[in-house]
This record gives C-alpha cells, sequence and structure tokens, in this order.
C-alpha cells in the first residue's frame, strides 16, 4: 500500500504513529486500532501484515485505489468490528477466513465490481449487523437460513449464487 496525499503527509515525520493522519490508538497500550483512511489516494495492494496488528477495531480503507485480493490474514484480528473498503480495484472473492471474525459487526465491499464469489456460510455466525455488497460480482449462498438470515441485516446488494 502506498500513501500518496501530500496535503496530509505526516506518515514520514518522526512524530508518534498514534499522531499520523488517519490513525488512532489505543490510550492504555498505545497500540493502534484503528485505520480510518478513507478517500486518501492509496494504491497498491492491502498489506497481508495488518493481520498482525491484533487491536484493530475498525479498518476504512474505502474510496481509494487498492487493487488485488483482500489478505485472509486479516481473519487474525480478534476485535475487529468494521471493516469497510468499498469502492476501490479489490478483485477475488470474500476470504472464507472471515468467518473468525466473531466481533465483526459491519462489513462494507460495495464498488469492488471485480470481487466475485459466494459469501462464506459461516458469516451467519457472527454479529453482523451491516452488509454491503453492491456492484460486486459478489453472491449470496442459496441456503434457505442463509437467506433468512439476510432478512435481519442492512443488506445492500442480493445476487443469489447459482
Amino acid at each position: 500500500m502506498h500513501y500518496s496525499n501530500p496535503a496530509q503527509n505526516n506518515w514520514f515525520t518522526t512524530t508518534s504513529v498514534c499522531d499520523w493522519y488517519g490513525i488512532t490508538c489505543e490510550e492504555e497500550s498505545g497500540r493502534v486500532n484503528q485505520l480510518l483512511l478513507n478517500k486518501s489516494n492509496l494504491v497498491g495492494f492491502i498489506p497481508p501484515t495488518l493481520g498482525n496488528m491484533t487491536k484493530l477495531v475498525r479498518i476504512d480503507l474505502g474510496r481509494n485505489s487498492l487493487s488485488g485480493n483482500i489478505p485472509p490474514e486479516l481473519a487474525n484480528l480478534p476485535n475487529l468490528q468494521s471493516f469497510w473498503v468499498k469502492d476501490n480495484l479489490l478483485s477475488g472473492p470474500l476470504p472464507p477466513e472471515f468467518v473468525n471474525l466473531s466481533n465483526l459487526l459491519d462489513l462494507n465491499i460495495s464498488d469492488n465490481p471485480s470481487m466475485s464469489g459466494g459469501l462464506p456460510l459461516g458469516l451467519t455466525d457472527l454479529p453482523l449487523r451491516v452488509l454491503h455488497f453492491k456492484n460486486t460480482a459478489v453472491c449470496t449462498p442459496n441456503d434457505p437460513a442463509f437467506q433468512q438470515w439476510l432478512n435481519t441485516l442492512e443488506v445492500w446488494g442480493r445476487l443469489t449464487c447459482p
């Protein structure tokens, strides 16, 4: 991932990471818990090493130019509640490992037309409230229980897999 927004370019200074644009940290530990980089002119791939940032609660990388697949390593984030990557150039399926994100409440992969494949059945075990996948080729399993579960969420996008 390459950062190219000169108006908010304090990432290349000696200031604490907790003072960087789009980053917030836990007060107690000083560890990064939010990446809020919506509309930050990011290009490239989402680094799999983000999966090592176990205090992350919220990731918003929407409205950038990120490409490639969503790394399955992001499923190693035990505290993740919100994952937004809408309006990028991402491709491939939602990693099946995302069913392990036991605290995930909001998932937005909308407006990534090259994303495809079926949503994992195990998403129904998560406390999701919001699931947005419009303007993708992602589809929902043709499973009555999954379809019924979708009715309990705020859903944008509904293409049933063949």
